[in-house]
């Protein structure tokens, strides 16, 4: 199954709290960047925090309600630890 309508449709509606970036890995310019994230198979999905730091990583086909599962939990602790208005993440790539 394609993942992108999926992907597409999560951007949409996490649009003001995610920000999706898509790294095409066959282009030899991005190898390092993929390495140095953890990117080894197509697809492969990465969170990173405001910092840039891996939260999570999923390979392969994944379940559109995982994702979402994860990133309401992730934005719910955020928003729990910061006093300065709404939760965002750093890319989901």
């Amino acid at each position: 199954m394609d993942m992108r309508p999926i992907v597409h449709g999560l951007e949409r509606e996490y649009w003001e709290q995610v920000d999706f970036v898509y790294l095409n890995t066959d282009k030899v310019v991005n190898a390092s960047l993929a390495f140095d994230y953890g990117l080894r198979g197509v697809p492969t999905y990465a969170f990173l925090d405001a910092d840039g730091t891996v939260r999570k990583r999923w390979m392969g086909r994944v379940d559109p309600n995982t994702l979402r599962d994860f990133f309401d939990g992730y934005l719910t602790i955020t928003v729990c630890n910061t006093q300065n208005g709404p939760a965002s993440a750093g890319p989901f790539l």
